[in-house]
Protein backbone atom coordinates (compact mmCIF):
# COMPACT_ATOMS: atom_id res chain seq x y z
CA UNK A 1 0.00 0.00 0.00
CA UNK A 2 1.39 3.37 -0.99
CA UNK A 3 1.57 6.00 1.76
CA UNK A 4 -0.74 8.98 1.63
CA UNK A 5 0.64 12.48 1.35
CA UNK A 6 -0.21 15.27 3.75
CA UNK A 7 -2.99 16.48 1.44
CA UNK A 8 -4.72 13.09 1.57
CA UNK A 9 -4.15 11.89 -2.01
CA UNK A 10 -1.88 9.13 -3.20
CA UNK A 11 1.26 10.55 -4.85
CA UNK A 12 2.00 9.38 -8.35
CA UNK A 13 5.71 9.01 -7.69
CA UNK A 14 8.30 9.60 -5.04
CA UNK A 15 11.83 10.87 -5.68
CA UNK A 16 14.55 9.47 -3.41
CA UNK A 17 18.28 10.16 -3.52
CA UNK A 18 20.37 6.99 -3.71
CA UNK A 19 23.41 7.22 -1.43
CA UNK A 20 24.82 3.74 -1.90
CA UNK A 21 25.81 4.29 -5.50
CA UNK A 22 24.56 5.55 -8.81
CA UNK A 23 21.95 3.36 -10.52
CA UNK A 24 22.54 2.12 -14.02
CA UNK A 25 21.60 4.61 -16.71
CA UNK A 26 19.78 3.71 -19.87
CA UNK A 27 21.43 4.41 -23.18
CA UNK A 28 18.75 6.78 -24.43
CA UNK A 29 15.07 7.56 -24.09
CA UNK A 30 12.50 5.01 -25.16
CA UNK A 31 11.24 5.93 -28.60
CA UNK A 32 7.57 5.49 -27.84
CA UNK A 33 4.68 7.86 -28.33
CA UNK A 34 4.17 8.51 -24.63
CA UNK A 35 1.48 11.22 -24.36
CA UNK A 36 3.20 12.69 -21.32
CA UNK A 37 6.04 13.88 -23.55
CA UNK A 38 3.62 15.97 -25.62
CA UNK A 39 1.87 17.68 -22.69
CA UNK A 40 3.04 21.21 -21.93
CA UNK A 41 4.07 22.14 -18.41
CA UNK A 42 5.66 25.04 -16.57
CA UNK A 43 9.21 23.83 -17.18
CA UNK A 44 8.62 23.70 -20.95
CA UNK A 45 7.50 27.32 -21.00
CA UNK A 46 10.57 28.46 -19.08
CA UNK A 47 12.90 26.42 -21.26
CA UNK A 48 11.45 28.13 -24.33
CA UNK A 49 12.70 31.44 -22.93
CA UNK A 50 16.14 29.90 -22.37
CA UNK A 51 16.47 29.11 -26.07
CA UNK A 52 16.06 32.72 -27.20
CA UNK A 53 18.41 34.09 -24.54
CA UNK A 54 21.06 31.45 -25.29
CA UNK A 55 21.03 32.40 -28.97
CA UNK A 56 21.46 36.09 -28.13
CA UNK A 57 24.38 35.42 -25.79
CA UNK A 58 26.08 33.21 -28.38
CA UNK A 59 25.87 35.97 -30.99
CA UNK A 60 27.17 38.58 -28.56
CA UNK A 61 30.04 36.34 -27.44
CA UNK A 62 31.09 35.79 -31.06
CA UNK A 63 30.96 39.53 -31.75
CA UNK A 64 32.98 40.29 -28.60
CA UNK A 65 35.69 37.84 -29.69
CA UNK A 66 35.76 39.49 -33.11
CA UNK A 67 36.15 42.94 -31.58
CA UNK A 68 38.99 41.76 -29.34
CA UNK A 69 40.97 40.45 -32.32
CA UNK A 70 40.32 43.56 -34.42
CA UNK A 71 41.58 45.90 -31.71
CA UNK A 72 44.91 47.53 -32.50
CA UNK A 73 47.73 46.10 -30.38
CA UNK A 74 49.85 49.27 -30.52
CA UNK A 75 50.03 51.10 -27.20
CA UNK A 76 52.03 54.16 -26.21
CA UNK A 77 52.25 54.85 -22.48
CA UNK A 78 54.34 57.98 -22.92
CA UNK A 79 53.67 61.46 -24.19
CA UNK A 80 50.29 62.70 -25.31
CA UNK A 81 48.99 59.20 -26.10
CA UNK A 82 49.08 57.95 -22.50
CA UNK A 83 45.38 58.71 -21.92
CA UNK A 84 44.47 57.12 -25.26
CA UNK A 85 46.38 53.97 -24.31
CA UNK A 86 44.49 53.76 -21.01
CA UNK A 87 41.18 54.16 -22.84
CA UNK A 88 42.18 51.50 -25.36
CA UNK A 89 43.11 49.05 -22.61
CA UNK A 90 39.90 49.85 -20.74
CA UNK A 91 37.81 49.09 -23.81
CA UNK A 92 39.73 45.88 -24.42
CA UNK A 93 39.33 44.65 -20.83
CA UNK A 94 35.62 45.48 -20.85
CA UNK A 95 35.16 43.59 -24.12
CA UNK A 96 36.95 40.56 -22.65
CA UNK A 97 34.60 40.69 -19.65
CA UNK A 98 31.62 40.93 -22.00
CA UNK A 99 32.88 37.87 -23.87
CA UNK A 100 33.30 35.93 -20.62
CA UNK A 101 29.88 36.95 -19.27
CA UNK A 102 28.15 35.96 -22.51
CA UNK A 103 29.96 32.63 -22.61
CA UNK A 104 28.97 31.91 -19.00
CA UNK A 105 25.34 32.76 -19.75
CA UNK A 106 25.34 30.73 -22.96
CA UNK A 107 26.92 27.72 -21.22
CA UNK A 108 24.57 27.78 -18.23
CA UNK A 109 21.39 28.21 -20.26
CA UNK A 110 22.38 25.67 -22.91
CA UNK A 111 23.45 23.03 -20.40
CA UNK A 112 20.38 23.44 -18.23
CA UNK A 113 18.19 23.36 -21.32
CA UNK A 114 19.77 20.10 -22.46
CA UNK A 115 19.87 18.39 -19.07
CA UNK A 116 16.30 19.36 -18.19
CA UNK A 117 14.92 17.99 -21.44
CA UNK A 118 17.11 14.91 -21.08
CA UNK A 119 15.75 14.21 -17.61
CA UNK A 120 12.19 14.96 -18.66
CA UNK A 121 12.38 12.17 -21.24
CA UNK A 122 14.10 9.70 -18.91
CA UNK A 123 11.05 7.54 -18.26
CA UNK A 124 7.78 7.54 -16.32
CA UNK A 125 9.23 9.75 -13.58
CA UNK A 126 11.07 12.03 -15.99
CA UNK A 127 9.13 15.13 -15.03
CA UNK A 128 9.95 14.62 -11.35
CA UNK A 129 13.62 14.20 -12.18
CA UNK A 130 13.60 17.30 -14.36
CA UNK A 131 11.77 19.26 -11.65
CA UNK A 132 14.34 18.19 -9.05
CA UNK A 133 17.18 19.31 -11.32
CA UNK A 134 15.49 22.60 -12.24
CA UNK A 135 14.55 23.54 -8.66
CA UNK A 136 17.93 22.63 -7.20
CA UNK A 137 19.39 25.66 -5.43
CA UNK A 138 22.74 25.34 -7.19
CA UNK A 139 21.08 25.37 -10.59
CA UNK A 140 18.93 28.32 -9.53
CA UNK A 141 22.01 30.30 -8.47
CA UNK A 142 23.68 29.66 -11.83
CA UNK A 143 20.53 30.76 -13.67
CA UNK A 144 20.51 33.99 -11.68
CA UNK A 145 24.17 34.54 -12.54
CA UNK A 146 23.48 33.82 -16.21
CA UNK A 147 20.65 36.34 -16.39
CA UNK A 148 22.83 38.89 -14.58
CA UNK A 149 25.53 38.33 -17.21
CA UNK A 150 23.01 38.69 -20.03
CA UNK A 151 21.72 42.01 -18.73
CA UNK A 152 24.99 43.71 -17.92
CA UNK A 153 26.98 42.33 -20.84
CA UNK A 154 24.75 44.44 -23.10
CA UNK A 155 25.67 47.56 -21.15
CA UNK A 156 29.33 46.55 -21.11
CA UNK A 157 29.31 45.91 -24.85
CA UNK A 158 27.97 49.39 -25.53
CA UNK A 159 30.47 51.06 -23.19
CA UNK A 160 33.41 49.07 -24.53
CA UNK A 161 32.44 49.96 -28.10
CA UNK A 162 32.45 53.61 -27.07
CA UNK A 163 36.02 53.40 -25.77
CA UNK A 164 37.23 51.59 -28.88
CA UNK A 165 35.53 53.99 -31.29
CA UNK A 166 36.89 56.95 -29.36
CA UNK A 167 40.42 55.62 -29.83
CA UNK A 168 39.80 54.98 -33.53
CA UNK A 169 38.47 58.49 -34.12
CA UNK A 170 41.41 59.93 -32.21
CA UNK A 171 44.15 57.95 -33.97
CA UNK A 172 42.76 56.74 -37.29
CA UNK A 173 40.17 59.38 -38.07
CA UNK A 174 42.49 62.16 -39.23
CA UNK A 175 42.95 62.36 -43.01
CA UNK A 176 46.26 62.82 -44.75
CA UNK A 177 47.29 66.37 -43.96
CA UNK A 178 51.03 66.00 -44.32
CA UNK A 179 51.13 68.53 -47.15
CA UNK A 180 49.24 71.15 -45.17
CA UNK A 181 50.73 73.76 -42.91
CA UNK A 182 51.35 73.10 -39.22
CA UNK A 183 48.42 75.33 -38.30
CA UNK A 184 46.06 73.33 -40.53
CA UNK A 185 47.37 70.07 -39.09
CA UNK A 186 46.74 71.21 -35.53
CA UNK A 187 43.22 72.34 -36.38
CA UNK A 188 42.43 69.07 -38.13
CA UNK A 189 43.70 66.90 -35.30
CA UNK A 190 42.00 69.08 -32.72
CA UNK A 191 38.70 68.58 -34.53
CA UNK A 192 39.13 64.81 -34.46
CA UNK A 193 39.98 64.93 -30.76
CA UNK A 194 36.72 66.75 -30.09
CA UNK A 195 34.84 64.23 -32.24
CA UNK A 196 36.43 61.34 -30.33
CA UNK A 197 35.36 62.85 -27.00
CA UNK A 198 31.82 63.39 -28.29
CA UNK A 199 31.65 59.75 -29.41
CA UNK A 200 32.75 58.58 -25.97
CA UNK A 201 30.21 60.84 -24.25
CA UNK A 202 27.45 59.61 -26.57
CA UNK A 203 28.19 55.96 -25.89
CA UNK A 204 28.42 56.66 -22.16
CA UNK A 205 24.96 58.23 -22.20
CA UNK A 206 23.58 55.32 -24.23
CA UNK A 207 25.15 52.84 -21.81
CA UNK A 208 23.56 54.66 -18.89
CA UNK A 209 20.21 54.51 -20.68
CA UNK A 210 20.60 50.75 -21.15
CA UNK A 211 21.54 50.34 -17.50
CA UNK A 212 18.45 52.30 -16.47
CA UNK A 213 16.34 50.11 -18.75
CA UNK A 214 17.75 46.94 -17.18
CA UNK A 215 17.26 48.13 -13.62
CA UNK A 216 13.72 49.35 -14.26
CA UNK A 217 12.68 46.04 -15.80
CA UNK A 218 14.28 44.16 -12.90
CA UNK A 219 12.55 46.40 -10.37
CA UNK A 220 9.11 45.93 -11.93
CA UNK A 221 9.70 42.18 -12.20
CA UNK A 222 10.66 41.96 -8.52
CA UNK A 223 7.59 43.96 -7.53
CA UNK A 224 5.31 41.79 -9.65
CA UNK A 225 6.90 38.55 -8.46
CA UNK A 226 6.56 39.45 -4.79
CA UNK A 227 3.07 40.92 -5.06
CA UNK A 228 0.02 39.23 -3.57
CA UNK A 229 -2.85 38.76 -5.95
CA UNK A 230 -6.20 39.92 -4.63
CA UNK A 231 -9.06 37.76 -5.82
CA UNK A 232 -12.38 39.54 -6.09
CA UNK A 233 -15.47 37.33 -6.38
CA UNK A 234 -17.70 37.82 -9.38
CA UNK A 235 -21.32 38.87 -9.22
CA UNK A 236 -22.63 35.31 -9.40
CA UNK A 237 -20.23 34.13 -6.72
CA UNK A 238 -21.14 37.08 -4.49
CA UNK A 239 -24.84 36.34 -5.01
CA UNK A 240 -24.36 32.70 -4.04
CA UNK A 241 -22.34 33.66 -0.98
CA UNK A 242 -25.09 35.99 0.29
CA UNK A 243 -27.90 33.47 -0.15
CA UNK A 244 -29.24 31.98 3.13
Amino acid sequence: MRPLSTSGHVPHSRMTLETGGMPDREGTAELTNDPRFFTENVIDKRLAAFEAVAIVTEIMAAEAVKQCFELSKEFAFTGNLFVIAIMQLTGFIMMVLVMFMDLVACSVLSLQLFFTIRLMTAGPTGFDKAARFYTDRRMWIWRERAIFCVKWSIVGFMMSSGFMLCVKFYLDGAPEVEMESMHMKNEEYQGHKILAVLVLVLFTVLSAALAHLMMQHQRVFDESYSSVEMLYPGEMHAHLMTRP
